[in-house]
């Protein structure tokens, strides 16, 4: 009995020490700076990644192309009028779904066509 309650106390310590180092300052990453301090036009913001790169991007995104399936029905639940085009063959039978989303074209995944959705 003591040997189980020991092993479930150096298990909790174990959770509570793996989910302490989340809360961690990093010293050694820089932070990206705020968008409107680095705005280089009306309609460009140039940013910096996580890798240091310099990047130049449009102010206001317009649309969005998602690289897997479950992205692309977050943003069509989250966003559909950003929604560029499906990645998979959609074969939507919902009278309740408008007829914009419906006929968007269907771009492909970002490893390429899967098996089974689309045709050659």
């Amino acid at each position: 009995m003591r040997g189980k309650i020991s092993t479930i106390l150096i298990l909790s310590l174990l959770v509570l020490a793996v989910a302490s180092c989340g809360c961690a300052e990093s010293t050694g990453q820089q932070a990206v700076p705020n968008s409107s301090s680095v705005l280089q036009s009306s309609d460009t913001v140039q940013i910096t990644d996580m890798l240091g790169r310099q990047l130049t991007v449009p102010e206001y995104i317009s649309s969005v192309v998602a690289t897997s399936p479950p992205s692309t029905i977050l943003v069509y639940m989250l966003a559909p009028d950003k929604l560029a085009g499906w990645n998979f063959k959609n074969n939507f039978t919902q009278p309740f779904m408008d007829e914009n989303y419906t006929s968007l074209p269907v771009i492909g995944a970002g490893s390429g066509p899967r098996q089974g959705t689309m045709k050659p």
